[in-house]
């Protein structure tokens, strides 16, 4: 048997989470929720949106899951956001192809 400290040590070790409750956040965009708490930085220690929104995108395609990722949250019908869920669970232990 394996035990964790915490959801980051699990989450180190390639285990992710996805719960029955959806743990999202209605009003921001698609790529906000699949990266919250791991937003990319630009140099300045600003949000990269664009970056944001290209990784949530490469994430969204690589699961088959056909999704403008600035739409907002709650925009979407509940099976839409189960699948936000579940991109973002599964993007934790990805790669995500950086761009420029």
């Amino acid at each position: 048997m394996v035990s964790f400290r915490d959801v980051t040590e699990s989450h180190k070790a390639g285990i992710g989470i996805i719960y029955q409750e959806l743990n999202l956040i209605p009003h921001l965009s698609v790529a906000a929720n699949i990266f919250i708490g791991r937003e990319p930085l630009t140099q300045f220690g600003t949000l990269d949106e664009k970056k944001m929104n290209t990784d949530a995108a490469a994430v969204l395609s690589r699961l088959n899951i056909r999704l403008d990722p600035t739409i907002i949250l709650n925009k979407l019908p509940v099976s839409k956001q189960q699948m936000v869920e579940i991109a973002k669970a599964l993007s934790l232990d990805s790669e995500v192809p950086h761009h420029g």
